[in-house]
Order: structure tokens, then C-alpha cells, then sequence
């Protein structure tokens, strides 16, 4: 077939970019603002994250300290701590018609909070969203306590956070000064309006991203004390690392895959043995894992079914 003529082929609309205008701080406390060529589909924390050789291109880069305006500079992402849009021109995040947002308070790498809310999509868990997120986490509404100071909508390198708790469910004032002078959480606390007084009980993951890994503290699922039923093992990765030191190397890569695959999780929370690594083929399928944990448990797949709705 020939191709139609030039006159009757469809024109291709030129995806536009402009420089953004950004205000970036770094992790040494240098501060700078510039501009950073984006498209209208393009949001600043993923764009920050997906630069394959991890250096950013700055336009009229100014940094504050010096006053000087630089035409164009070039900056390691990884040394960025926070960056934002000035005035609202370069979006965190494109979110959708179904994101909800969560609130949460961070614990980065000096001690400092930062509040905010995570806008994840209906029914997203937490440490799903945060390790999907890659090298940078969009914060909206963010604020830096203890002095209050309001940021906006931020993304956050996540490689300088080392906590993630859910602040919707959680009372004030419940961080502590460590010996050293930073800050830890302490007993958390069910929040006023959360009901009765009393401990809540809390989920704690590691989440493992591109950037590193981090504590998620989420609220977990209430014993149902009237029916005897004891506390639900927080799930972890820790719960299901492999212990077998016969396994290969090959079946060692596999184990530690399998440790992190959410049903492997619920399974571990539920006091379950994980699926043994040498009967399962790759690629890793949801059958087949199912079918593991079942074989090794020597349980029917529908009591497996039981644990999974449960969680």
C-alpha cells in the first residue's frame, strides 16, 4: 500500500515544553531556584526520579547565598532534599479523579517532621504507593514542625526519609527527643476521635525503594478480644526472610523475591511458613505461589482464601 499523499497525512502535534519555574533545596542547606524544562503531562516528582543519568538541567539558576544568576547549571538529583513549584508552576504529582489523599508525618534523616498528605488512589496501601514511588515522594500541603513553617506541595528525595507513619489515625504529640537529640516516636496513641482510649495496634514495614528503605507505620486490624483472637503478626519483610542455608544461589535470589510478594506477606502475618523457593519455577506467578503456600502449610487453598480476606 503507498503512503497517502503529504497533503493528507495527519499533522502530529509538537509536545510543548517550557521552563518551570522550581525552588530547590539541597541536602547541605543550599538553597536555589531556576527553571527546569517540563511538559503539561510531565509532574516534578517523577520527572526528578527518571533522569537516566541522574544530573538535572537548571535555567537562570540562582543561589540565594550568592545572588548571582547563572544561565544554565547542572545539579545531582540525589543531592536534592526538597524541591517545589514556584507559584504553582511545576505539579508534584498528576493526580487523578479517584486519588484520595492521606495524611502522614515524616521523620527525615536529621530528626526534622514534615506533614502532609499522600495522594494515593482508592484502596492503595501506603507502603505500595511509597515503594512504587521511586527516588522522589509528592507531599501536598506540607508543612516543616516543630516551627510550622509551610511549605506547599512538595516532593521529597526519599532517600533522606527513615519514617513514614499515617498521621490520620495517630494523636499529637506523640515524638519524643531521643539520648542523642534526635527525634523518635514514642508509644503511638489512638487519636481522640478514633474511639476508645488505649493502645493502637500499629503495622510496621520496611519499604525498599530506589532510593532506600524506610519504616511505614500504619494502623492495624483491631483484635476481636471477645472472641479470643490473639494479635495479628505485623507483616514484615523480616517475618519472611529465608533462614534455609542450603538454599542455592539461584534458589536464594528466589526466596528473597518471594519474601517481598504481598501474599507471601499475608501469609507471614497469619503466622504461615513461606512457599519453599526450590519448587517454585520462575517467572513467579500468582498460582504458583498460591499453590506453595498451601503445599507447605498443608492447608486447602480456600483456608489460604480466609487469611487473604481477612488482611
Amino acid at each position: 500500500m503507498s503512503a497517502p499523499p503529504p497533503q493528507l497525512r495527519p499533522k502530529l502535534k509538537p509536545i510543548q515544553s517550557r521552563a518551570r519555574r522550581v525552588h530547590i533545596v539541597m541536602r547541605d542547606g543550599t538553597v536555589l531556584d531556576g527553571g527546569i524544562y517540563m511538559t503539561d503531562a510531565q509532574a516534578l516528582a517523577p520527572y526528578l526520579g527518571s533522569r537516566p543519568s541522574g544530573w538535572i538541567n537548571i535555567v537562570d539558576a540562582v543561589w540565594l547565598t550568592e545572588g548571582e544568576r547563572h544561565s544554565h547549571a547542572v545539579i545531582q538529583a540525589d543531592h536534592i532534599l526538597i524541591a517545589c513549584g514556584v507559584s504553582g508552576d511545576a505539579e508534584v504529582q498528576l493526580a487523578s479523579d479517584t486519588s484520595i489523599p492521606r495524611p502522614v508525618d515524616i521523620k527525615i534523616e536529621d530528626g526534622t517532621r514534615v506533614q502532609g498528605s499522600l495522594v494515593l488512589q482508592e484502596r492503595q496501601r501506603m507502603s505500595d504507593f511509597l515503594a512504587a514511588c521511586g527516588k522522589f515522594l509528592p507531599l501536598v500541603g506540607a508543612t516543616c514542625l516543630p516551627d510550622g513553617e509551610a511549605l506547599g506541595d512538595i516532593t521529597l528525595n526519599a532517600g533522606c526519609v527513615r519514617a513514614v507513619r499515617d498521621a490520620k489515625m495517630f494523636a499529637p504529640g506523640t515524638m519524643t527527643s531521643g539520648p542523642d537529640g534526635t527525634i523518635e516516636w514514642a508509644d503511638v496513641q489512638r487519636a481522640a476521635d478514633a474511639g476508645d482510649s488505649g493502645d493502637l495496634p500499629v503495622n510496621r514495614e520496611m519499604v525498599r525503594s530506589l532510593a532506600g528503605a524506610f519504616e511505614v507505620i500504619t494502623p492495624a486490624r483491631t483484635p476481636n478480644r471477645r472472641a479470643g483472637e490473639a494479635p495479628r503478626q505485623p507483616i514484615t519483610e523480616a517475618t519472611t526472610k529465608p533462614r534455609d542455608p542450603n538454599l542455592s544461589f539461584g534458589d536464594a535470589a528466589r526466596a528473597a523475591k518471594l519474601s517481598r510478594h504481598w501474599l507471601v506477606l499475608i501469609a507471614a502475618a497469619a503466622q504461615l511458613k513461606p512457599p519453599d523457593a526450590r519448587t517454585i519455577p520462575d517467572p513467579l506467578t500468582l498460582g504458583e505461589i498460591w499453590a506453595g503456600i498451601t503445599a507447605k502449610n498443608e492447608m486447602a487453598e480456600a483456608e489460604l482464601a480466609l487469611h487473604v480476606a481477612s488482611a
